[in-house]
């Protein structure tokens, strides 16, 4: 059982700085992270074992619209 702490490139955010999150993905494409500095979890599943970038993809996505919206 294992935790990672993520932080995103700026060049994978459109050059702003994201919060980090913490959690990890599965090997089918799952994920549960959580965001300290929103008080947000974020989980799901694309159920595929060739989706291992996704996770990370929907999780800025979803970073940056929380980012916007509360600015």
């Amino acid at each position: 059982m294992g935790i990672m702490r993520v932080q995103l490139p700026r060049m994978f955010t459109g050059m702003r700085l994201l919060p980090p999150v913490l959690g990890h993905t599965g090997s089918t494409g799952c994920w549960l992270f959580c965001c300290p500095e929103y008080d947000a979890t974020f989980t799901g599943s694309v159920d595929d074992v060739t989706a291992g970038a996704v996770p990370y993809r929907v999780v800025a996505k979803l970073l940056q619209v929380m980012r916007e919206s509360s600015e």
